[in-house]
């Protein structure tokens, strides 16, 4: 039999597994229920995360041919700016706190007081924004900070997952960047950043490259999935670079636009760059990843959805395809990063609100916004580094109306990701170089970048989308 690698993606809604052939081939897959943060605090189970990728990593392993007999490798790629602190051991010391919930004022300002937001930005490559691990480390009064002082060490999600199936306490540079603690240009733990969080090097995992073999899956592990004792285990880093490797992106000049509970538009480049939205380690050895981070998409796309009494998104969808929107329609304009809560007529403005007493014309009027929302950061990130083909993964770019929005926005075509867990594939990608499988990361992935499916707008010959886009940007 032919040699395979298993993966785990460890986002915020889903725990997924795969194995996956050198070739590319999906020959088994599993997706289980994440265990969802507070919605005040973000506060959740990294144990619980544990036991759920486990379970999904042996279904994963039980349908594919062979179980894990062939299995020469497992690698785990995990959401960033997750993080928890853990003890000698490599056991919780407090709960894992999630991005999606900002950290309290404290942090902030401490950083803020010591370092400014522009020097934080240049160092880091990230935007000032309360969502990151250094921000929670410098409120001294906070649980992560607490445990570091008693001895304990940072880690993010998936580190920490690696850790407890036979790995070394180490994170990757793509991981490490989300932390806000990462010289992002040096590819060093930040000596200033690190002392106005109150963290020594001691307190923090050994940087290593996206790829490496960190250790091997221990006897108890092995017999819980179905795989064998010594498997090794690979570091595949963030799931969104991850995505953009698994989209079949090796080298700058093409992007991804990432729909999943989170959106992003992300591409390549050859080099640490500022100004821009974000720039982060790449999981290829000497890229970076400039971002356009939109927000949680899936999350406001299911409130969207309530607020609107259709049983799924889905549904709604369908009843999107109905209408033809005309061009005086108002424009559905909220923010993601704020999306609407009760009210959402207050997300609409423009044109004629006695449209929106049709039900199926609003639910296309709210897809359309979306689409609008991804349109606008891609023609803001093409300012900044230039942008070949446009690439589609994530559950979002399974919807049809939702993408073809995207392309009449841009009156450009699009392609839709052949392997449809990106991420999964990515990570995979990582672990057959990691294990010597493929000569390069890169040839992992080639595989994917033949293979997709184009999508084009749906035919608007008197460009009522892109003049409505026009004056959505506008």
């Amino acid at each position: 039999m032919t040699d395979q690698v298993a993966s785990l993606d460890l986002g915020s809604t889903w725990i997924k597994a795969g194995v996956f052939t050198p070739g590319g081939r999906c020959v088994g897959v599993a997706r289980k229920q994440a265990p969802g943060p507070a919605s005040d605090t973000g506060l959740f189970s990294a144990d619980a995360c544990l036991e759920v990728a486990m379970d999904a990593l042996r279904s994963a392993v039980s349908a594919c041919p062979g179980g894990g007999a062939n299995v020469v490798g497992l690698a785990c790629s995990g959401q960033r700016a997750t993080m928890l602190v853990v003890d000698g051991s490599g056991h919780p010391l407090t709960p894992a706190v999630s991005w999606q919930v900002p950290s309290a004022d404290p942090g902030v300002e401490a950083v803020r007081l010591l370092l400014g937001e522009a020097s934080f930005t240049a160092r880091t490559g990230l935007p000032f924004l309360p969502i990151f691990p250094v921000f929670r480390l410098a409120d001294r009064g906070s649980p992560w900070a607490r445990a570091v002082a008693r001895g304990g060490t940072v880690m993010s999600l998936g580190d920490f997952v690696l850790g407890r199936l036979g790995a070394a306490a180490v994170t990757d540079y793509s991981l490490a960047g989300a932390t806000g603690l990462l010289d992002g240009r040096r590819l060093q733990w930040d000596e200033e950043l690190m002392a106005t969080a109150g963290v020594t090097p001691g307190c923090l995992p050994r940087l290593i490259p996206a790829g490496s073999v960190v250790g091997t899956l221990d006897w108890a592990s092995a017999a819980a999935t179905g795989l064998r004792t010594g498997t090794p285990l690979v570091a595949a880093g963030g799931d969104q670079m991850c995505a953009v490797l698994g989209a079949g992106i090796v080298e700058p000049g093409d992007a991804l636009i990432s729909l999943g509970t989170s959106a992003a538009v992300l591409a390549p480049v050859g080099g640490f760059r500022e100004p821009v939205p974000v720039v982060l380690p790449h999981v290829l050895h000497g890229q970076w990843v400039v971002e356009d981070f939109l927000g949680p998409f899936g999350a406001v796309l299911d409130r969207i959805v309530r607020l609107q009494g259709w049983e799924s998104a889905g549904e709604m969808a369908q009843a999107a395809r109905k209408r033809t929107i005309p061009l005086e329609a108002p424009s559905f304009v909220a923010d993601l990063r704020s999306p609407p809560e009760h009210d959402l007529a207050a997300a609409f403005s423009g044109g004629s609100m006695d449209l929106l007493k049709d039900r199926d014309l609003t639910a296309a009027l709210v897809i359309e916004g979306l689409a609008f929302t991804v349109a606008r950061a891609v023609e803001a990130l093409g300012r900044q580094v230039g942008i070949g083909r446009l690439r589609l993964a994530g559950g979002g770019a399974r919807s049809q109306v939702l993408v073809e929005a995207i392309a009449g926005a841009m009156e450009r075509p699009l392609l839709r990701c052949g392997q449809s867990e990106a991420v999964l594939f990515g990570a995979a990608c990582l672990a057959q170089a990691g294990v010597g499988l493929v000569a390069a990361v890169a040839e992992a992935a080639v595989t994917a970048e033949s293979t997709g499916e184009p999508v084009d707008a749906r035919p608007d010959p008197e460009r009522v989308q892109a003049q409505r886009f026009r004056r959505f940007v506008s």
